[in-house]
C-alpha cells in the first residue's frame, strides 16, 4: 500500500463507524477553524445515508473519503499537529493518484489554506456549498430593525394558534414522516429522498449523538421539527428545520423557539449550505448571515 510520509503506515480505508466520533472529535481540537459543516462528525453521520464515507486513522491522524456525484473526494484531514495539513494533502493527493481517480477535497476553510502548498492545488469556491454562519445571539434575540418582520410573524403566530413545543419523542416519528412527506410536495429539489433518509437517521442515532430534537405542535398536529447538533468550542449546527406552511409564521417560529432551547452558551450557528435552491438561498439570507 501507500506509506505515509507523517504515520509510516499503510493506508487502508474502511467504512465510518459510530466509535470512530470520539478520536474524530479529540482530533478536531488541534484545528484552528471548526465552524463548516464538514468538521462535524454528527453531520457527517446523519448524512451518510448511502454508508460512502471511508476513514483511515491511526493515533494522531483521521482521513475521510467519501463519494460525491458520482466521484470519490477527500474531507479535510485531522492531524494532531495542524503544521502536518499540507503533508497530508499531499498524501492523500498522491493516493487518488495511485488509485486512478482525480484529487478533490471538500471544505478546507481559510484558516487550514496557510499550511497548504496552494500553488500545487488550485482552490476554487464553490457558492452552493457556501456555509450560512450566523450569530447565536441574533438568533436567540431577533433584535433590531433587520428581524422586525420576524418578529411580527412570530408574533402573529402566537395570536393565532394556541401551541406546545417540547423535546421529540420516539412516539413522534410517524408524525415527522408524514410532514416531511407533505413538505415535499412544495420542494423538487433532487435531494429529496436523501434528505428524508438523513432524517430518519438523525432521529435514530439522537440519543448516541446527543442531538437537540424539538418538535412544534398545534393541537395534537405536529405542524414543525427542528434537528440540531452542539459542537465544540461554541459552534452549533441547525441540521433540519421543517414546517406545515398552512400556518403562517410556522419557520420563524420553530427557528426562534429552536435558537431558545438550544443556542445559550454557544457564539455561531451553522445552518449549512443552500444547494442552490433559489427559495432556500432567499430564506437562509433573510436571517443576515454574518459570513
Amino acid at each position: 500500500g501507500y506509506i505515509f510520509a507523517v504515520t509510516g503506515e499503510s493506508m487502508e480505508f474502511r467504512k465510518l463507524r459510530l466509535s470512530d466520533r470520539e478520536p474524530y472529535e479529540r482530533l478536531k481540537e488541534n484545528l484552528p477553524d471548526i465552524t463548516g459543516w464538514e468538521y462535524s462528525f454528527d453531520v457527517l453521520w446523519i448524512w451518510d445515508v448511502r454508508e460512502s464515507v471511508e476513514v483511515c486513522c491511526g493515533a494522531d491522524f483521521m482521513y475521510l473519503m467519501s463519494v460525491s456525484r458520482g466521484e470519490k473526494v477527500f474531507y479535510p484531514p485531522l492531524v494532531a499537529d495542524p503544521a502536518d495539513t499540507g503533508r497530508a494533502v499531499d498524501e492523500l493527493a498522491a493516493y487518488a493518484r495511485e488509485n486512478g481517480f482525480p484529487f478533490r477535497m471538500f471544505g478546507i476553510n481559510k484558516a487550514l489554506l496557510p499550511y497548504i502548498d496552494t500553488e500545487k492545488y488550485a482552490a476554487e469556491a464553490d457558492r452552493d456549498s457556501f456555509d450560512y454562519i450566523y450569530s447565536a445571539e441574533a438568533l436567540m434575540t431577533l433584535t433590531g430593525k433587520k428581524y422586525h418582520s420576524k418578529r411580527n410573524y412570530i408574533t402573529r403566530f402566537k395570536a393565532q394558534y394556541s401551541y406546545e413545543f417540547r423535546a421529540y419523542v420516539p412516539a413522534d416519528l410517524a408524525a415527522i414522516e408524514a410532514l416531511y412527506d407533505r413538505w415535499t410536495t412544495e420542494s423538487d429539489h433532487e435531494t429529496l429522498r436523501l434528505e428524508r433518509s438523513a432524517i430518519l437517521r438523525a432521529l435514530k442515532f439522537c440519543e448516541a449523538l446527543g442531538l437537540k430534537i424539538y418538535v412544534l405542535e398545534v393541537g395534537k398536529e405536529l405542524i414543525a421539527f427542528s434537528v440540531t447538533a452542539l459542537d465544540a468550542r461554541g459552534v452549533a449546527h441547525g441540521i433540519f428545520e421543517k414546517g406545515d406552511t398552512r400556518y403562517e409564521g410556522v419557520y420563524q417560529m420553530i427557528n426562534w423557539l429552536t435558537a431558545g432551547a438550544c443556542f445559550a452558551g454557544y457564539s455561531v450557528v451553522n445552518r449549512e449550505e443552500d444547494m442552490g435552491i433559489p427559495g432556500l438561498r432567499k430564506s437562509k439570507l433573510s436571517y443576515y448571515p454574518e459570513l
